[in-house]
């Protein structure tokens, strides 16, 4: 039996439930890596990778000097530009290119060029890139609408805004715990432990990035516990990059000797190229890490016929009904919970819903403090018959079956 695992669809029949629990853990694990590089494939998400390398490129100088900015601002310009030096290590002649790029970008802003038209072009490159990561998210996550405009300004330019009081803080954290080393030099298990603490902390710190990037980025809800692992996986495999990236310029002067300081150019984007590759992979498997037992339906039930996919509208429809009568509106996750059904079905099905901005059978309603997405009926009780439904969806047009994934 053990042989026939690993034929094409076994994996995803088998009740795992039979094997010991060492056996069905691996078997768990392998089914959520054979779903992460299907679906990763499947979705085409390299091509992802090349917009959001594009839209990084595109976005890195006029965010490195809104990051320049507020550190000048706080007096903190010199740790945030050894932090750019430390982690993208470029040529001198590049990394001095770069800064004179931000030097001209914040001298412009400051002679008030940037004021109007110029502004607006500035937060525009900004909600491009962090769209694009959002659009290759909701993809993932099989979510079928993005967070409105509001939303994406508010969420992302904070973000910016934040972020290099955050290098600040976890710099002056790591000066102190090396500090505490040189105050107690004669203690050498002190000594090694902070060694080690420093040298790990680079991976704690962006194993901790790809943990958060998986659980906010997606309009969706996904849970904590799906993101640790393949957040974790993603920190390390980028400080692997990292390291090769680095030490792989000192065995290129042959190539540097042709091009000069350009030869930085398509390594970097190579490095940029891997580097949206491992964090979109990673969040596939957060994906998998949450939906395995959707996908098992999906691998039995690749197409729904259109009466299943009616019969599916109509028990949605009536849960959501149940929920207004009692004053709730509820999340696409909540929505998948309470009718035992594939989030990825239940989200295509909303987006059918709500895809007739004139006479909708669900809307959706934005709430709480992060402007969450929850959906109710859009119509009266009475109106929300299976006849209403399967007449809605004729309106439509929806004749074919229905694809889930």
């Amino acid at each position: 039996m053990s042989n026939d695992l690993f034929k094409e669809g076994v994996i995803w029949q088998a009740d795992l439930n039979q094997f010991p629990k060492v056996r069905r853990w691996a078997l768990h694990t392998l089914r959520r890596a054979v779903m992460a590089v299907e679906l990763f494939v499947d979705r085409n998400l390299s091509a992802h990778a090349s917009a959001l390398t594009y839209s990084s490129i595109l976005g890195a100088v006029p965010i490195l000097a809104i990051i320049f900015a507020i550190a000048r601002g706080f007096g903190f310009e010199t740790i945030i530009e050894q932090k750019l030096e430390e982690n993208v290590r470029f040529t001198p002649e590049m990394t001095d290119t770069i800064m004179s790029f931000i030097n001209s970008y914040l001298e412009r802003t400051r002679g008030g060029i940037f004021i109007g038209i110029g502004l607006l072009l500035l937060f525009y490159t900004l909600i491009s890139l962090t769209s694009n990561i959002e659009n290759a998210f909701n993809t993932i996550w099989h979510v079928k609408s993005s967070r409105n405009i509001y939303r994406r300004a508010v969420d992302y330019i904070s973000v910016f805004l934040l972020l290099p009081i955050v290098i600040v803080v976890t710099s002056g954290l790591q000066i102190f715990i090396v500090g505490i080393g040189d105050f107690l030099p004669q203690f050498t298990f002190v000594n090694y432990g902070i060694q080690l603490l420093v040298q790990l902390s680079p991976y704690v710190l962006t194993s901790l990035a790809f943990i958060l990037l998986y659980k906010m980025m997606p309009n969706t809800d996904v849970h904590w516990r799906s993101t640790i692992f393949p957040g974790i996986l993603a920190g390390c495999a980028f400080q692997g990059l990292q390291w090769f990236y680095i030490h792989s310029q000192l065995w290129i002067s042959g190539y540097s000797a042709i091009y000069g300081s350009f030869a930085a150019i398509p390594l970097f984007m190579l490095w940029l190229q891997l580097s949206w590759t491992i964090c979109l992979f990673g969040a596939q498997l957060s994906y998998a890490n949450q939906m395995e037992a959707d996908f098992a339906f999906e691998k039995a039930a690749p197409h729904l016929s259109r009466v299943a996919h009616d019969r599916v509208a109509v028990r949605m429809m009536g849960v959501l009904s149940q929920a207004f009568s009692r004053g709730e509106a509820i999340t696409a996750t909540e929505l998948a919970t309470a009718t035992a059904l594939p989030l990825s079905l239940v989200n295509t099905i909303l987006y059918e819903l709500t895809a007739d901005e004139q006479h909708p059978l669900v809307s959706e309603v934005m709430r709480g403090k992060r402007s969450k997405t929850f959906f109710q009926p859009a119509r009266p009780a009475e109106g929300i018959t299976p006849e209403a439904i399967i007449d809605y969806f004729n309106h439509l047009g929806d004749d074919e079956p229905q694809q889930l994934t």
